[in-house]
């Protein structure tokens, strides 16, 4: 950590705008910049934190950041989280024997091969089941209904009041201790596509997209009305003093989109658009994060252009998502967001193969501003300590040199 104060907010804006010749931040939080509660366990034991992980997202079980370790590697983005709605906390006391997690005893047990088998319903009516070291859906409400019948399907209420309980106070607390923190709001659930992907099934909902029935319609229409009216709740709950609004949605493989991209241009693109618009127009200083793992060059300008500021996570193992390419091709229109490798290069490389890339990574991106450091994903349970700690370090080291 470096001795003099740290102006994060001051240091985020000449980043995202392009201001600074050569510098970067390293995030820690969300939904897609974690470690998994196995992995973290490991780094609070080596760094002599005596703590049991906390989670940060249920279903892929990644762990909260503690403050010795914000403070150690100079992390200044505070991330704020939904609170279960009142619905949800029916389904957490229905199914308390999945969801309250013995963190301690998860840990001993590690890799459970197969899962425990136990389930729980979200309250979007999608069912998952525990596997390993995550859950996965398993049941999808939607699957084979007539389109009569998705219509009387009920969306969770995105005015519910229980959502954005003590976010104010959460916030206050963050800037209490330090005013110049990066506010960020992590996501509520899945993107627009996602979200049809789970609540209709992906065979299902695939067949709509690519026929342009009006099931695929009303339920990407309701899907986006409801992200909208959620969104405009979230931020106004804390009277718009975020700086990041954060969305997720894949739309790439290791080789390709997900969808045409044409296809996605008719259909996903107008509808993110309009998202945006709605709380941009409003919240002039808000910064949109958006995160989609694989390999999506070909739409990136297409984000760039619905007002997506920052992307996440820079693949950078999946196909045309090498970072010298799009820092060449987009470097100076958007800010990047992750692109340390976790697939091959954490878990599997040398801590001085980590150092090496790390450095060369930052280096790459961080030239007049427009990164921010984080991993290509939350970092996996059995990466070794030793390489993430490797990770961490180096991003420290390189940012000391840069700013003392």
């Amino acid at each position: 950590m470096m001795e003099k104060q740290i102006n994060f907010k001051e240091k985020f804006k000449e980043i995202i705008e392009h201001k600074t010749k050569k510098n970067f931040l390293l995030d820690y939080g969300g939904d897609q910049a974690s470690v998994s509660i196995f992995a973290y366990n490991n780094v609070l034991a080596k760094l002599g934190i005596k703590r049991t992980p906390r989670i940060n997202n249920f279903v892929q079980l990644s762990s909260l950041p503690e403050k010795e370790f914000l403070d150690k590697y100079s992390i200044g983005f505070r991330w704020l989280y939904p609170k279960p709605s009142k619905k949800t906390k029916k389904l957490l006391e229905q199914y308390k024997e999945t969801v309250n997690i013995n963190i301690g005893e998860e840990i001993k047990k590690g890799y459970v091969s197969g899962g425990t088998g136990k389930v729980f319903l979200d309250e979007w009516g999608v069912k998952w089941k525990r596997s390993a070291y995550y859950f996965e859906m398993i049941e999808h409400p939607l699957e084979g209904k007539s389109l009569e019948e998705i219509k009387k399907y009920k969306f969770p209420d995105p005015s519910d009041k229980d959502r954005i309980e003590n976010l104010n106070k959460e916030l206050d607390a963050y800037l209490k201790e330090n005013l110049d923190y990066i506010i960020s709001l992590s996501q509520s659930y899945g993107g627009i596509l996602e979200t049809a992907l789970w609540i209709r099934g992906f065979m299902d909902f695939y067949m709509d997209i690519a026929s342009n029935n009006k099931e695929g319609n009303y339920i990407l229409d309701s899907i986006k009305e409801y992200f909208i009216e959620w969104n405009r709740n979230y931020v106004s709950s804390i009277n718009g003093r975020a700086d990041i609004v954060a969305t997720g949605d894949d739309y790439g493989m290791q080789d390709r989109t997900i969808l045409a991209p044409d296809l996605w241009r008719r259909q996903i693109k107008p509808r993110y658009e309009e998202l945006i618009y709605d709380s941009k127009s409003k919240y002039k200083n808000i910064k949109w994060f958006h995160h989609s793992c694989g390999s999506i060059y070909p739409i990136i300008n297409d984000m760039i252009e619905i007002g997506i500021d920052i992307l996440n996570p820079i693949q950078p193992t999946a196909k045309d998502m090498n970072p010298e390419k799009l820092k060449k091709d987009f470097g100076d229109k958007i800010t990047f967001h992750g692109g340390i490798d976790v697939q091959k290069l954490l878990p599997f490389g040398t801590p001085d193969q980590i150092r090496n890339e790390v450095k060369k990574i930052i280096n790459i991106l961080s030239e007049n501003g427009g990164y921010l450091v984080a991993p290509s994903h939350n970092i996996q349970a059995k990466t070794p300590v030793e390489n993430v700690l490797a990770f961490y370090d180096t991003v420290n080291e390189c940012f000391n040199e840069i700013n003392m």
